[in-house]
């Protein structure tokens, strides 16, 4: 079965990037244009990890983080978030995230991280 990242992200040219990096991990891709999650696509999904792009820093977005971490469908699902916001690992540290990444980011760090957390989620 191969392996399923769910990204959430409304910008093309970063959903062109998510396109290169996973496509060159081998690993499959599906896109959920709209930031406002939706659990029950996640559940049709099954991905082994989430990528969230956080555009703002308000609590209706760290809401929906912990809300993936929270439901019993989704809790064990890995999920990177992250975000060119300032603040945003502090704003970020309750919301349970996997990995808390600012943008812009190191393409060999952010391999590094999916691979670490699509293992430990094969476990």
């Amino acid at each position: 079965m191969e392996k399923k990242v769910l990204i959430i992200e409304e910008d093309p040219g970063m959903r062109e990037l998510w396109d290169v990096i996973l496509t060159y991990l081998k690993l499959e891709i599906v896109f959920l244009e709209n930031t406002s999650c939706n659990i029950d696509e996640i559940g049709r999904v099954q991905p082994v990890l989430i990528i969230k792009d956080v555009p703002l820093l308000n609590d209706c977005s760290f809401q929906e983080i912990k809300k993936i971490k929270y439901l019993p469908s989704t809790s064990d699902i890995p999920l990177i978030i992250y975000s060119t916001q300032p603040r945003f690992k502090t704003w970020a540290k309750g919301s349970l995230a996997d990995a808390i990444v600012e943008k812009p980011f190191d393409l060999i760090d952010m391999e590094n991280t999916i691979l670490d957390l699509i293992q430990i989620s094969s476990i």
